[in-house]
């Protein structure tokens, strides 16, 4: 039997090569008789396992198909991720870079693997000339050799260094340097390389010694004292900087900025100061500062530098305070404009008293040919209030002469009961008002004509408040004890223990704001529209009741009303020497 009857040619099929032939080879054994059936089902059994490794091989197939597909993602994700880190270290190369601090990177083997520019340039060499070299390229002396050395294994041994020393650089020495000293350790391996940072302190150092030197003298001087570094960092703060601002020295040097005390729209103002400090070589002018950053201080500021060094400069701030004598400028202009409406109140008496004088002089015409009881009592209270009128115009001409107002002893409770009579008829329908005396021995020292304008100054301000709506005005007469001294308001003047008449008079209008409450008493101040109130008639009071040894205090609340409360010096019954009226102590209209 020959070879080609044990393999003839198979047909053409789509099979595998190996496929075809183990088909022919079945074939020939299944044709011959000489062979044995062992030998058929061999050949079975490898057709068999040739389909198992058909199958594995499409298997495989797949399975690379699906890493080659993996491999590209993951190409692709690693070159976002390069692109990043590359930007990323740009980015940290820029920084370094930008710092005015010098920062360098040593090998175990004291050689430099990468500095930045400020490093470069204070080594007066390029970046390619120091990389790779070793450190003594650039320190020379035995100390700073030994010292370096030492830093860098203690690094090397996963511990930092911060230390202030002196160095020899390749361009001259430096006296004070700040170091920083760190490993640089790439997880999971051994610290091979140490980071090194270092700031000239030098002109801090010297401003620091020539502040400290002059400490005490600064903190006796009564202005605010503060130095600023380059990043408008506080490292100065004597003690009338504590008092201006409200914070102690160890809460603020080192720790806090300029923000702390310059109010917000100075801050953007700083960079053009310092900017005309190093042109000029100091600046003047006023700034608005802040009290515990809150309330505002205006002062008088100095701006000066105490550093050479362009690039990390100090500056020197002397404020004074000038809100105190702000205020007394407002005063002061306050006390001239009411100088000149005294001038102008005193120049229109003479002639307002001689149209008073004519008018009262017609009112006795017209009663003498009027019947008593048509209009008789209507004349009587218009008599009244001319004559008290008239000696209102009279005191203010004697005022304006110079005269001494005269003070006698007098009672109180006529004056209330005159006063209720005359709001009596004038007062609209909508408000009455009612009047409470407690005591008839409210005897005081003083003008009674001054305590009626009080009294009438007061009332007319609550009818005012209550306006058109229904309302209810009480005056109140009382004798009082005051055993412990107590603070009236608003001007938190101190009472003292005593004997007092207190008079309250008090209304159910809308009352006063409360941050408008201390200043009613400040001449031409109206809580009132403008064109309504002239803001004398409370300053008025206020005088009159300080002329007498007096105090007044005020309450009240907005929508229920407001309370002015008098306390008038008692004169006890030996002191006095007019009789008291007797009247019925309540009265209501």
């Amino acid at each position: 039997m020959n070879d080609d009857s044990l393999f003839p040619e198979p047909p053409q099929d789509d099979r595998p090569l190996g496929r075809q032939k183990l088909a022919a080879l079945s074939d020939s054994i299944s044709e011959s008789s000489e062979l044995t059936p062992h030998l058929v089902s061999l050949c079975n059994d490898l057709m068999d396992y040739s389909k198992s490794l058909e199958n594995e091989l499409e298997d495989l197939k797949c399975i690379l198909s699906t890493t080659m597909q993996h491999s590209t993602t993951v190409e692709n994700d690693l070159s976002l991720q390069q692109e990043a880190s590359a930007a990323l270290w740009k980015r940290y190369e820029f920084i370094v870079n930008a710092s005015q601090e010098w920062i360098c990177v040593i090998n175990a083997d004291l050689t430099f693997e990468t500095v930045n520019d400020a490093f470069a340039d204070v080594c007066k060499k390029s970046k390619k000339r120091l990389i790779g070299q070793p450190i003594t390229k650039v320190w020379t002396h035995r100390e700073d050799l030994e010292a370096i050395e030492k830093w860098i294994q203690k690094c090397l041994q996963n511990t930092d260094i911060h230390e202030q020393t002196s160095l020899h650089m390749p361009t001259r020495f430096y006296p004070h340097i700040d170091i920083i000293a760190m490993p640089y350790q790439i997880p999971g391996q051994p610290t091979t390389q140490v980071v090194f940072i270092a700031k000239d302190v030098s002109a801090r150092r010297h401003v620091e010694l020539l502040l400290r030197d002059r400490s005490l003298f600064l903190d006796q001087v009564h202005d605010a004292v503060v130095v600023l570094d380059h990043q408008h960092r506080i490292c100065f703060w004597n003690k009338q900087a504590e008092t201006m601002y409200g914070w102690k020295t160890h809460q603020v040097v080192e720790k806090k900025d300029a923000d702390l005390f310059l109010a917000p729209n100075e801050l953007t103002r700083l960079d053009s100061i310092f900017a005309s400090v190093q042109k000029n070589g100091s600046w003047q002018g006023r700034m608005h500062h802040l009290y515990r950053q809150k309330q505002d201080v205006e002062t008088v500021c100095t701006w000066t530098r105490l550093s050479d060094d362009d690039k990390m400069p100090f500056y020197l701030l002397t404020a004074a305070n000038i809100s105190p004598l702000r205020k007394l400028e407002n005063e002061y202009n306050r006390l001239q404009r009411f100088y000149t409406a005294t001038q102008i109140f005193i120049e229109s008496s003479h002639d307002l008293n001689n149209a008073m004088v004519t008018y009262m002089s017609t009112t006795r015409m017209i009663r003498e040919h009027i019947p008593k009881t048509v209009m008789g009592g209507l004349f009587s209270l218009s008599d009244d209030a001319i004559r008290k009128s008239m000696n209102i115009v009279k005191r203010m001409l004697e005022y304006g002469r110079g005269k001494p107002i005269d003070h006698a002893p007098f009672a109180v409770a006529p004056i209330i009961y005159e006063l209720a009579k005359m709001l009596g008829v004038s007062l609209p329908n909508s408000i009455t008002l009612q009047t409470q005396i407690t005591s008839d021995d409210g005897h005081i020292f003083g003008n009674s004509t001054e305590i009626h304008q009080v009294l009438l100054n007061l009332c007319i301000n609550a009818k005012d408040a209550m306006g058109d709506k229904e309302g209810q005005i009480t005056i109140t007469l009382a004798t009082r004890r005051i055993r412990k001294e107590r603070i009236v308001r608003p001007h938190m003047e101190t009472l003292p223990a005593g004997n007092y008449v207190v008079i309250t008079v008090s209304d159910t209008g809308h009352g006063i704001r409360k941050r408008q409450l201390n200043d009613i008493f400040t001449p031409f101040f109206s809580t009132k529209r403008l064109g309504e109130g002239t803001g004398v008639g409370l300053a008025s009071v206020y005088r009159i009741i300080k002329n007498h040894n007096g105090w007044i205090h005020a309450s009240s609340k907005p929508l229920h009303g407001t309370r002015f409360t008098l306390f008038l010096p008692h004169l006890q019954k030996q002191q006095q020497n007019t009789p008291l009226l007797k009247q019925t102590k309540e009265d209501s209209i």
